[in-house]
């Protein structure tokens, strides 16, 4: 009797044990289904290696880390002027035309940033080859990157006799992108390129340009306007916004105004379009300097293109070195501007497409940037 009783005593307190254990156990099982869900409890460095995967958040860690990438490069800035309507259609102003200026970290780095790719010179599909391509991020991820384009290009130059349009060699560089995101034991680029310059538009809508047979050069096309994109690591592609479309021939208001016998100011004003790589601090901060001191710089009388690129100059300088002692190629905060490494590269349709400032006109931008103390 006593011992059925003890029995039943512990089988009762066992059962009551199992209980408050699977209690236990369901409830933390729960909390873990929980967090997993809302994805604040995953250790993220199960999910960041080669073989990529969502996190429980909808988080792909590598392509982050590639993103990361970019802002450990110097800052490039694209700044486009446009000029009104007498302004563009004088053939000897370089206006409308895109300012792209960067300062490389290393002075006299044997590899520039910025890359002008020319289309094939038997390819008559354009008047406008050239277009350039901005390297911002891992330089030897940035070069193989654009290498797979540019085979792309060859082969297809060899099918079709025509290079690729800047649309559509943004559009392969995405493809290569999103590809290497995807596939097995490697790891995305750890790159974003620029892609800059002019496009031909034509009222048939055809971009092909006429040829001056009589003097054996290619006419400019009657209308044309500014393209700019960007690649993200992940493969999309963002084209800024940019001008209109800019006539190439005597507009019927000029015309009206010269017969008249106006004087009428030519405008310019300039617009700062897209700034890739450092933080998305410094980039704001940027794009709110240089657009102050651009439009200071517009209501004086007469400015320059060059003055306008000193401008930029000076002040995508001074905001990139605040901290002391911090001066690009290993120079010293006070003689900065006097040895200051640039890379500038101008595209304008009246000046034939792209142009690399050289080492005199550099100079002559340097002297100007170091007259202006203060700007905006």
């Amino acid at each position: 009797m006593g011992s059925h009783r003890l029995s039943s005593m512990v089988s009762s307190r066992m059962s009551r044990k199992m209980i408050v254990l699977l209690c236990l156990s369901f409830l933390d099982w729960s909390s873990l289904l929980f967090a997993s869900a809302n994805g604040s409890n995953y250790h993220i460095y199960n999910y960041d290696q080669t073989s990529q995967q969502f996190t429980p958040d909808g988080r792909l860690i590598q392509v982050e880390y590639a993103s990361k990438a970019v802002e450990f490069s110097s800052p490039v800035v694209v700044v486009e002027c446009l000029g009104d309507d007498e302004e563009s259609n004088n053939s000897n102003s370089p206006y409308p035309c895109l300012i792209l200026v960067t300062i490389p970290k290393q002075a006299n780095a044997p590899q520039q940033r910025m890359v002008i790719l020319n289309d094939d010179p038997d390819d008559q599909s354009s008047s406008l080859p050239s277009y350039v391509v901005v390297l911002s991020g891992v330089l030897s991820d940035s070069l193989a990157l654009l290498q797979a384009a540019l085979k792309q290009q060859a082969d297809h130059q060899r099918t079709y006799h025509k290079s690729f349009r800047i649309d559509q060699m943004a559009n392969i560089l995405g493809e290569e992108c999103h590809g290497r995101v995807w596939k097995g034991g490697i790891r995305p680029y750890g790159s974003t390129l620029v892609l800059c310059g002019y496009e031909d538009t034509y009222p048939d809508g055809k971009n092909n340009a006429g040829t001056m047979e009589d003097e054996g050069i290619t006419s400019f096309p009657q209308s044309y306007r500014s393209l700019i994109y960007q690649t993200d690591p992940s493969g999309a592609v963002r084209q800024y916004s940019t001008g209109p479309t800019v006539d190439n021939i005597n507009s019927n208001k000029a015309s009206l105004s010269s017969r008249l016998g106006k004087k009428k100011k030519a405008a310019v004003q300039s617009h700062v379009r897209c700034i890739v790589g450092g933080s998305s601090a410094l980039q704001r901060q940027l794009e709110k300097r240089l657009q102050q001191g651009l439009s200071k710089l517009e209501k004086q009388e007469s400015t320059t293109l060059a003055q306008r690129i000193a401008t930029i100059a000076q002040i995508l300088n001074t905001e990139t070195n605040k901290e002391p002692g911090k001066a690009p190629g290993g120079a010293s905060a006070e003689d900065c501007t006097t040895t200051l490494p640039l890379e500038v590269v101008v595209i304008s349709p009246n000046l034939g497409g792209c142009r690399r400032l050289d080492q005199n006109q550099l100079d002559g931008i340097r002297a100007l940037a170091l007259g202006n103390k203060r700007i905006g």
